[in-house]
């Protein structure tokens, strides 16, 4: 499973990109104030995250809060 992460459109080509390559994709948004434990069960099984927001700092500090939940 891939996570797309973001509310524009890049976010949403991304998703559809994937998925018309036959990659199980599903967007999300997951950066906007979560506590680390939502952030835990929302990404799951997911393989793949990709944050495609608007926001760089915000895409930056949510990636190294995901590092941390899971630092391989």
């Amino acid at each position: 499973m891939i996570l797309v992460d973001g509310g524009g459109m890049l976010a949403l080509a991304i998703e559809q990109r994937l998925r018309s390559q036959g990659s199980e994709a599903a967007h999300v948004r997951l950066g906007e104030g979560l506590t680390e434990p939502q952030v835990a069960r929302a990404l799951g099984a997911a393989k793949v995250l990709v944050l495609a927001s608007d926001d760089d700092f915000g895409n930056v500090d949510f990636a190294l809060q995901v590092r941390r939940l899971y630092p391989s």
